[in-house]
């Protein structure tokens, strides 16, 4: 296998073009879109706002944290995390050449439709989407 030459106009591989610039836009996303999107679905409940799963109904508090589960379901030493995800209900278009393909890529990640999922749940559909 040949080593990937960097692109003489950035000076870097695409591959490593394509992972800093979609790095960058999930960043941008979360504080923008993601941020709004959560606080369009939310709900106040015992002075506290709450999401629910879309596909198993679980009701989470949106502040709420916890350690994620090792193979063995304990929890493991890494830092808590949020309970559920934002998911994009049709996926995100694939980013293959970062020049051509950006506009589609970001159009798919900042407009299209999103909804509220339970880890448990996002994991078993990004599971089942990568399968395809």
């Amino acid at each position: 296998m040949t080593k990937a030459k960097p692109n003489p106009l950035t000076g870097v591989t695409d591959g490593k073009m394509r992972t800093t610039l979609r790095s960058a836009l999930r960043m941008l996303w979360s504080r923008t879109v993601k941020k709004q999107y959560i606080n369009s679905v939310r709900y106040k409940k015992a002075g506290r706002y709450h999401v629910k799963c879309v596909k198993c109904g679980r009701e989470m508090w949106v502040g709420a944290k916890a350690r994620p589960l090792n193979k063995d379901g304990q929890p493991s030493k890494r830092r808590p995390q949020k309970l559920f995800d934002v998911d994009h209900v049709h996926g995100i278009a694939p980013l293959g050449d970062p020049i051509k393909e950006l506009g589609e890529y970001w159009a798919s990640m900042m407009t299209g439709a999103m909804q509220i999922l339970c880890k448990p749940c996002h994991a078993a559909k990004t599971a089942g989407e990568r399968k395809k």
